[in-house]
């Protein structure tokens, strides 16, 4: 026979601030306990309805619940019946942001988590350079230590831009592999990046940061041909750099040029002069 206790629990939440979070560091030791019951043994993410358990009555998140075939605590089955009294009490409670080690000091409903965790600005960064298959870079660290380790370890491909405007020369563009650079501009870094594919030659600026922040900014390439003749200017709106490379490419979410128009904008050198501006989007 299953047993299912409930618990009447008298909550003290500290004063919202408008937005409906709360931003005292401080939390009740009681509070601290109840958060430690809703965290998952498995993931320690905390639970979410609906909220599995197991014939003892320990209880798993439904993400692990899936790939367990025994409970992780006991060893004993799972039972077809949630805990209803640990869901009520993780819709009244106030969490932590995920960042919070990071420094974010918000509370949040269950609600509230996930679109705030998409758009926080204490949200680990991982490093542009990572998206490439070859020799990704691993490092992963917080916005404000992002620049100084690209400028640190990834000096030659770093470059501020000018009144959001840079220039270069892509060397060997009818045959080379691909070209990317880490940008400065607006006080935000974007990543560069430019590859030829069968007949094409693709290339995207994406957002390094909080995803819902890519569509805020827009990019324009700009290719003149050598006999200054003609000149194609393509705009599009940045891409999340928690897209992958080929994503981006493959829906053609990024400016496109045909390999032919290409070679008729090479000078002598094989080079192709580039020019890229990055700019807020006003819509």
């Amino acid at each position: 026979m299953l047993f299912v206790f409930c618990l009447t629990v008298r909550v003290f939440f500290n004063p919202r601030s408008e937005g409906g979070t709360c931003t005292e560091p401080h939390m009740d030791p009681v509070l601290q306990g109840l958060l430690k019951e809703l965290e998952c043994p498995v993931c320690r993410e905390y639970v979410v309805p609906p909220v599995a358990m197991c014939v003892s009555g320990h209880s798993i998140c439904t993400t692990c619940r899936n790939k367990m075939p025994r409970c992780p605590v006991c060893t004993k089955p799972f039972s077809n019946s949630r805990n209803y009294a640990l869901e009520n009490i993780a819709g009244r409670m106030m969490y932590p942001c995920k960042y919070q080690e990071e420094g974010c000091k918000e509370s949040l409903t269950l609600q509230q988590r996930a679109a705030h965790h998409a758009e926080c600005p204490h949200q680990t960064h991982k490093c542009p350079f990572s998206m490439l298959n070859r020799d990704p870079c691993s490092w992963k660290g917080s916005p404000a230590t992002l620049v100084n380790h690209l400028e640190t370890n990834h000096t030659h491909l770093c470059n501020p831009l000018r009144a959001g405007k840079y220039r270069t020369r892509l060397w060997g563009i009818e045959n080379g592999p691909f070209w990317c650079r880490a940008m400065f501009a607006m006080d935000e870094v974007f990543f560069w990046y430019t590859a030829v594919k069968d007949s094409h030659v693709y290339s995207s600026v994406f957002y390094v940061g909080p995803a819902v922040n890519a569509s805020s900014y827009k990019y324009k390439i700009t290719v003149n041909k050598s006999d200054k003749c003609g000149t194609a200017v393509a705009c599009h709106v940045t891409s999340s750099y928690h897209k992958s490379i080929d994503e981006v490419f493959r829906n053609c979410e990024c400016v496109v040029f045909h390999r032919e128009f290409v070679k008729k904008c090479m000078d002598a050198d094989k080079c192709m002069l580039v020019e890229v501006e990055v700019f807020r989007s006003m819509s």
